[in-house]
């Protein structure tokens, strides 16, 4: 019977995403366009429609080479015009200061193309001149004079603070400089074997707890190719007691295994491929990899629909058309099988406080809703952080000057796009009696919220996006099946080849999803906009794959008119 109630859960409102796109990054020139040696000069750039620039640790890169620069730009990308919505915006990017001469800068743009290889493409070059500047007149003695009174006045006034006059006396005579942004990490997915002569996980992270590491050789010989930065598990939570001891006397078993994949962290410069190669010719490494760039249906950076609307209060007179619920008879099918079953979903989180998704108000009265708070966890965030805070709306905590927050907002910034998980949420199992005239699919089904999700700030827009944590869904996954629930909700995916478990057994994802199967319960993925195949996990024989239909039961299809352009 649960089976059968989750075809009826999973046959509506599934949108599918975005998979890729043209360019539309477009270098204007720089500023300022006659620059003087020792003034800082920036890259202008427009971003907007199907790419954007994003703010990560790691970028920009600025390289120089004699007089040539480069500078290279993490961004995203996507290829449905559907899903085209990054808002137009254009800003500086800043080089640095050069010495007079004649220059040639090059922008170059990353970004990760779905289960396939990292691009690095050229937005454009330009060459410019750095002139020398006037000279400055020479000082007479009364203008010393009059500078040695104006600043005798300064430290009298500052007198507990003179030494920050002076610096900022002599600093106003010095030059603006630029440098690169610190580096940030980049991270690969490893799984340790068993064999005799294996470090433990937690022999490896003891190795980086201390600092400076110990003396001899590190834990794995490929660490002596390439030193990682820190290392740390791809599960938050960890087994412990009787669980544990199962798991240590099952060791081939598929929870045993996610249970020895750790997630190792590299700084932004080191090669990551030489990295993965030395990882996966590691005596004691089963498998490693870099985690999927993952998206969510629909909607920009990540697929996440449009910006979150303010949600109405209890008895509004809003009324909605559910053609789907409809459709589908689903009041027919309350007759014979309300639902009972705990639903998790990886997604990005959701609006805690919706009155058709609340629980209890805040004086303690039941509303009805499905959501289960205690049953919900964020990791969004890991590795560097996790909490049970689920709010799709959760302000962002961005760095002092960040172009995102400009206003160093506390205790952040809310993301602009949001509204997702909230959306799959409702069609899961909103509350019929919220007085908003939503129904779910699944009458009394509990909500697991997982979010997977962190914010990302673009910074020509000046708009921050949630950003899906790739790491994270294997996590998310895995756990929420420890927790019990019946039914996997992913409303995600990617293009990869067909039958990729198959051949890559060892994957986080591809554990997880054969660790919930072994629980019995069931995963529903989307099906992706691929028209001929479908996207993983979607493809996976262990995932029910789902689509939508329109206001008219027919194939959800917003194509242009043609397959012209469309993948």
């Amino acid at each position: 019977m649960l089976r059968t109630a989750v075809w009826w859960l999973i046959s509506i409102g599934l949108f599918s995403h975005a998979v890729q796109s043209h360019a539309n990054i477009i270098l204007n020139g720089i500023a300022p366009p006659s620059p003087l040696e020792g003034q800082v000069i920036a890259a202008r750039l427009t971003d907007g429609g199907c790419d954007a620039i994003v703010d990560v640790p790691g970028f920009p890169q600025i390289t120089r080479n004699g007089n040539s620069i480069r500078l290279l730009l993490e961004s995203v990308h996507n290829d449905d015009p559907l899903f085209c919505f990054f808002p137009v915006a254009t800003a500086n990017f800043p080089v640095g200061s050069f010495e007079a001469g004649t220059y040639t800068l090059q922008i170059d743009r990353h970004y990760q193309v779905l289960l396939g290889p990292e691009v690095i493409e050229t937005i454009g070059t330009l060459s410019f001149t750095v002139a020398e500047p006037a000279p400055l007149p020479a000082l007479t003695l009364s203008s010393l004079l009059l500078l040695a009174f104006l600043f005798a006045i300064a430290v009298w006034r500052h007198r507990q603070h003179a030494s920050s006059a002076l610096i900022t006396l002599v600093a106003a005579t010095l030059p603006l400089g630029g440098s690169a942004q610190a580096a940030g990490e980049q991270l690969v997915e490893v799984l340790l074997s068993t064999d005799p002569g294996a470090p433990s996980p937690q022999d490896v992270m003891g190795y980086f707890f201390l600092s400076p590491p110990p003396g001899g050789p590190p834990p794995l010989q490929a660490f002596s190719t390439a030193m990682p930065d820190s290392v740390t598990y791809l599960l938050p939570r960890r087994a412990s007691g009787d669980f544990l001891a199962w798991l240590d006397a099952n060791p081939d078993s598929v929870r045993a295994k996610l249970e020895r994949y750790l997630l190792i962290r590299y700084s932004a410069s080191a090669d990551i491929q030489t990295a993965l190669a030395s990882l996966r010719s590691d005596t004691y490494v089963v498998a490693a990899y870099l985690p999927h760039p993952a998206e969510f249906a629909t909607g920009p950076a990540g697929g996440l629909g449009a910006r979150l609307p303010a949600v109405a209060a209890p008895g509004a007179t809003d009324t909605y058309t559910q053609y789907g619920w409809d459709a589908l008879n689903i009041a027919a099918a309350w007759q014979l099988a309300g639902g009972y079953a705990l639903i998790g979903d990886a997604d990005s989180g959701l609006a805690v406080d919706h009155p058709a998704l609340r629980q209890f108000s805040d004086t303690g009265q039941y509303l009805g809703g499905n959501f289960i708070p205690a049953s919900s966890f964020d990791i969004g965030n890991w590795p560097d952080d996790y909490d049970a805070n689920v709010d799709e709306a959760e302000p962002v905590p961005l760095p002092y000057g960040s172009p995102c927050n400009p206003g160093d907002l506390l205790p952040g910034v809310a993301p602009t796009y949001a509204g997702h998980g909230t959306h799959i949420a409702g069609l899961i199992a909103a509350n019929s009696a919220s007085g908003l005239g939503l129904k779910g699919i699944c009458k009394n089904c509990g909500i697991a919220m997982w979010k997977t999700t962190y914010g990302l700030c673009a910074p020509t827009s000046g708009l921050v996006f949630p950003q899906m944590n790739a790491s994270a869904f294997a996590a998310a996954v895995t756990l929420m099946a420890d927790s019990g629930v019946q039914v996997v909700n992913m409303s995600l995916g990617v293009q990869t080849t067909a039958n990729y478990c198959a051949s890559n057994p060892h994957d986080s994802w591809c554990l997880a999803i054969a660790h919930a199967n072994h629980r019995d319960a069931v995963e529903v993925a989307s099906s992706g906009n691929a028209r001929t195949s479908l996207d993983f996990p979607a493809s996976d024989t262990r995932v029910v794959a789902a689509g939508g239909f329109d206001s008219t039961i027919t194939l959800w299809d917003e194509s242009p008119g043609s397959t012209a352009n469309c993948p």
